[in-house]
């Protein structure tokens, strides 16, 4: 479930605030520069989604159909964001419900059961990706990327992803660093997670310094497939969008499969048990610039309070008691020091 929150959310993300983004270069540049103009005005928003994943596997015997709907607010600045889904399982006909909110820098998750609470930066996220495509006006993947036609109502972007060559414009934002960067700060945020935790902790640094994180972003928005995007004639504003693909597990994991591959000596799927993905998403823009009182959920922990009932430590509990403990031993290491010299005195 943490997966599909955190594939839903990066969605929202990508399709209400980036996607105008990537349309500056294409073709046509009054009707791009118009689209871009009217969505980076937009305040807020509301909608709907639906996303279907199938994953088949070769026995047949692992395959798993879900449907996601999605109903969503979402404001830019500050950003925050509200969603409820609904998650049916097509093979028993079990629905299960999620509640997501994100606000002040943290988001708050209930599955009907428990609470989590993650820490995530998703404005300067944003902030930083918007001023990356915006200073990425000369990039040929970007100019090449979209194609523009039209109907009585609006305005269709397309794009085959799964073509693309998105190499350069990884280069150009460093997504190598960035990510590595992400990894040791999260890791740092854990804490002390003890012995076994610790060894888990470097076994994930390892993995992800052996990953080509170019090549890895670029096979994921290869397996996206066809994209295609609806703008209005009349205000230039995000109508609907969609996309979706038929894949494969190796194909878009392929970089973490193999450099887990490397570090463990032990092959994670092999090609006669590799699964297949189908699935289709589509997003509806219902209304713009709503106002919506997107704020924590009164029944949710604090993240404080979310790490404790974990027995996580803080990082800066963590740093301060291995300060209490180097303060400790150096007091008992002068200590004994100074036994030593009394001893010593003494014999003589």
């Amino acid at each position: 479930m943490k997966k599909i929150r955190q594939f839903m959310t990066l969605m929202l993300v990508f399709v209400t605030f980036l996607v105008p983004a990537l349309s500056v270069n294409a073709q046509d540049s009054d009707v791009y520069d118009k689209i871009v103009e009217a969505n980076s005005k937009i305040e807020s928003q509301a909608g709907n989604f639906d996303t279907m994943v199938n994953l088949i596997s070769p026995s047949d015997e692992m395959d798993v159909s879900y449907n996601i709907h999605g109903d969503y607010q979402i404001q830019a600045e500050p950003f925050a964001m509200k969603m409820v889904l609904t998650v049916t399982d097509e093979a028993t006909g079990e629905t299960k419900q999620i509640d997501i909110t994100h606000v002040d820098g943290y988001t708050y998750v209930y599955n009907g059961q428990e609470w989590s609470v993650i820490k995530e930066d998703t404005s300067s996220i944003i902030n930083e990706t918007n001023k990356t495509l915006s200073d990425s006006q000369d990039s040929q993947v970007i100019k090449d990327l979209m194609q523009v036609s039209e109907t009585d109502e609006t305005y269709k972007l397309t794009a085959d992803l799964s073509k693309a060559d998105f190499s350069s414009y990884f280069d150009e934002i460093d997504l190598q660093g960035q990510v590595i960067d992400q990894v040791k700060k999260g890791i740092e945020e854990a804490g002390d997670l003890g012995e076994e935790g610790e060894m888990v902790k470097e076994l994930v640094v390892s993995l992800f310094e052996k990953v080509d994180w170019n090549q890895l972003a670029t096979d994921i928005l290869h397996a996206l497939g066809q994209l295609e995007v609806d703008y209005d004639k009349e205000n230039y504003l995000l109508k609907s969008l969609s996309f979706g693909s038929e894949t494969s597990l190796k194909t878009v994991l392929g970089q973490l499969l193999t450099a887990y591959e490397d570090l463990s000596g032990e092959e994670l799927i092999a090609d006669d048990t590799d699964m297949a993905i189908n699935y289709h998403f589509a997003l509806e823009v219902t209304e713009y610039n709503g106002s919506y009182d997107i704020q924590k959920p009164e029944d949710a922990p604090s993240y404080e309070e979310y790490r404790s009932s974990y027995g996580m430590e803080s990082s800066e509990e963590s740093e301060e008691s291995m300060e209490d403990s180097n303060e400790e031993d150096s007091t008992q290491d002068q200590a004994s020091d100074a036994d030593q010299e009394e001893t010593s005195e003494s014999a003589e």
